[in-house]
């Protein structure tokens, strides 16, 4: 079971699995390659190939107008929507050689990528190096979103996911959901279990009357929520959220960047406010000095030659800090205030004692004080933000497969954060489901001969976000979302002829609205359900979100693209490595001749260790591409241009003994395979096959008769362990 997190400063990858004979189920992290618990969201395109987390920000300096961070929020981005607009605003890296299209689902051309085929890219690149290429086998995959993403939002990740082509079953929830998850789960025999004497013996019970309350503030990169979630024995629940989506360690940091600009501008009398590369050195020192002030009361940032040889050097005091983000503190505080209030009954009837801080602001003094200030309670910092939401994830997972054993709780209850209304045939009836309902939902609405006698004999049915509550997030005034047309005729042939039916439609945890059923009404309250065919019904274009047709086609669209560049990908990583091999076998090469006091001797009309040096310059430039099969074959001609016609033949004749003892090898092989008599085992085997390997690449850099000899010696020891 998979848990992943795809988080706006770093993502987290979790493996659920059984253990015990499959009586418990245990999650943790996956590693990087670079054995880090998190992978930084950010992706890299270059020419020939992509690069991601790690590697990308190792070169992000050299590839700055093609390198993309903050992965999660070009989930869904369009520059018609206001979120998206502020987003550019704040972006770090954007521009250039590979900006980003701002028309949706645009591909463009070969030098342009599109905000899907970006987190497309990533997504895909992180599957492959944490999951598929360590051979880890999954049942399924659960993917987190924040929880302020729409159905729009949702939709397309649904379609960059389905563009992947994982081949596994998804899901995806809400990260205030993974987070109580986790929590409930980590925490669950200190909440719900305690110890009761029975006779001799101390008992484990389960205390089905106890309920725990838990509000959580998750001061992230680039967003701070509130989270209020009940916890019982069986049940856990997300009872309300609300999100500030810009506000976070970038804003702070953002304040201090401002500050040294204008420090160095004082000093030197220089504007670097519109060079992006200042603000990359900065970044880094900046965020090391934010930090540094949550324990200590001063920090000091110092750039070396930041622009034209003068340095940047200056001391920053937490009450400087603090005041740079008075603007950031004071919104924290309002909404702070304003989520307990509209939260105020229930927190007092669930008798909250503590806050659960966590984020990469959760340290913060400031931040701290206010927390105390606005509940009075008292805070603890024992969750990491991007740690446990993945986990929180593939605990999910694990509750919807039965052959996951998680019996400690039976469910969850995930949250609807937006109001959805509901009209038919253009005329508003009701709320659909109103924000801080549980999802998912079934809603039930009845049709008369009424409907079936109009004019056109059509049930429009429509449903739409109140535009108020949500229009920073939608990049379509109307709110409108999705339509259903039913054709009544149709209905009343599948109903045998009655004009009375009951429609049933389904909000799923994910927002997405189905036709659950269509039922006939029989007698009074006893419904009979009709079979749903083509004909009934059709799904009508919605302004915010393509059709069925338009999906299909941007998911093959992307798929064409996004296998031709993981072709580019594996070309380059099949060159990379054969590139390595060829550095290897010229290191091999220059240390032979240096040892061996060669390196003055002529290659032509140069020293042959300068021919050797231009060669290892060129091929650590990352500028060229190289034929591998010319260039080893151009370290041959150079390595035997010092042997020796005799140390050649004597040289060929052991290698073509080793050659010989390769095949007798390989038909011991094929007889172990066969199943017939055979002297050596198959571990034998593969040591024999490493062992003629090694003396094989040695023959390949002899340069001396001592050296032959030593070699032959080793060989006929060696060989001697497997054959007689």
């Amino acid at each position: 079971m998979i848990g992943i997190n795809i988080g706006s400063l770093n993502s987290s990858i979790s493996l659920g699995k059984n253990q015990l004979s499959q009586i418990t189920f245990k999650s943790e992290l996956l590693l990087s390659d670079t054995s880090l618990r998190t992978c930084p969201s950010i992706i890299t395109f270059t020419q020939s190939h992509r690069l991601f987390g790690d590697q990308a920000s190792l070169i992000v300096k050299k590839n700055l107008n093609s390198s993309f961070q903050n992965i999660s929020r070009l989930i869904g981005f369009d520059m018609n929507i206001p979120f998206s607009q502020e987003e550019y605003n704040n972006y770090l890296y954007m521009g250039g050689e590979y900006k980003p299209e701002l028309k949706k689902f645009s591909s463009g051309d070969d030098q342009s990528v599109s905000p899907e085929e970006i987190v497309i890219s990533y997504i895909h690149l992180l599957y492959n190096s944490y999951i598929l290429d360590k051979n880890i086998e999954t049942v399924n995959l659960v993917f987190s979103v924040p929880d302020y993403f729409t159905f729009f939002h949702r939709n397309i990740f649904k379609t960059i996911l389905e563009s992947i082509n994982l081949k596994k079953k998804f899901e995806i929830i809400n990260e205030s959901s993974a987070i109580t998850l986790y929590f409930g789960n980590k925490n669950y025999k200190e909440c719900f279990i305690h110890k009761r004497q029975v006779g001799d013996k101390i008992v484990m019970e389960v205390d089905p009357n106890i309920t725990k309350y838990v509000l959580f503030i998750d001061a992230g990169h680039s967003k701070i929520s509130f989270i209020f979630s009940k916890l019982s024995y069986n049940l856990f629940q997300v009872l309300n959220t609300y999100t500030i989506p810009f506000l976070g360690g970038r804003d702070f940091d953002n304040r201090i960047y401002e500050y040294c600009l204008e420090n160095f501008k004082n000093n030197y009398g220089v504007d670097l406010s519109k060079d992006k590369k200042i603000k990359l050195r900065l970044i880094n020192p900046i965020m090391k000095a934010r930090k540094t002030l949550t324990v200590n009361k001063d920090a000091q940032i110092s750039v070396d030659s930041l622009k034209d040889d003068n340095d940047l050097s200056l001391i920053i005091t937490r009450e400087d800090f603090e005041k740079m983000i008075s603007k950031e503190l004071n919104l924290f505080r309002n909404e702070l205030k304003k989520f307990c209030e509209y939260n105020e009954k229930n927190f007092k009837e669930a008798m909250l004692t503590n806050i659960e801080m966590a984020g990469e602001l959760m340290r913060t003094p400031c931040l701290q004080n206010i927390v105390k200030e606005v509940t009075g309670l008292s805070i603890s910092k024992t969750i990491i933000t991007d740690e446990c939401i993945a986990i929180g994830c593939s605990l999910y997972g694990a509750l919807l497969n039965e052959t996951f054993p998680i019996k400690d709780f039976n469910d969850i209850y995930h949250l609807n954060n937006y109001t959805i209304n509901i009209s038919i045939n253009n005329e508003p009836i009701s709320k659909f489901i109103g924000n801080n309902e549980y999802l998912p939902s079934y809603k039930a609405y009845s049709f008369d001969e009424k409907y079936f006698n109009s004019v056109n004999s059509k049930i429009n049915v429509s449903f739409y976000y109140d535009t108020n509550e949500i229009k920073n997030y939608l990049p379509s005034n109307s709110g409108l979302f999705l339509a259903y047309e039913f054709d009544c005729n149709e209905i009343e042939k599948a109903n045998g002829g009655m004009k009375n039916v009951r429609i049933t439609f389904l909000i799923n945890i994910n927002g997405d609205i189905h036709i659950h059923s269509i039922e006939s009404r029989v007698f009074e309250e006893q419904y009979m359900k009709i079979e749903i065919n083509k004909n009934i019904y059709k799904t009508i274009n919605s302004e915010i979100y393509p059709s069925e047709n338009q999906i299909e086609k941007m998911i093959e669209e992307f798929k064409n693209k996004e296998k031709a560049m993981f072709e580019k990908d594996r070309n380059f990583k099949n060159y990379s490595k054969s590139k390595n091999n060829i550095l290897t076998k010229l290191y091999n090469i220059k240390n032979k001749i240096n040892d061996n006091g060669l390196g003055d001797n002529l290659y032509g009309e140069r020293k042959v260790i300068e021919v050797l040096d231009e060669i290892e310059m060129n091929l650590n430039s990352d500028n060229q591409i190289f034929n591998i099969d010319e260039l080893s074959q151009h370290l041959d001609n150079i390595l035997n241009n010092f042997i020796s016609d005799e140390l050649k033949t004597k040289t060929r004749e052991l290698s073509d003994k080793i050659k010989d003892y390769q095949n007798k090898l390989s038909e011991e092989y094929t007889k172990l395979l066969s199943g017939g008599q055979c002297s050596l085992d198959e571990n034998q085997i593969n040591d024999a096959s490493n062992m003629m390997e090694h003396f094989i690449k040695r023959l390949n850099l002899i340069l001396l008769k001592d050296e032959l000899n030593n070699i032959q010696i080793e060989f006929e020891n060696e060989i001697k362990k497997y054959f007689n």
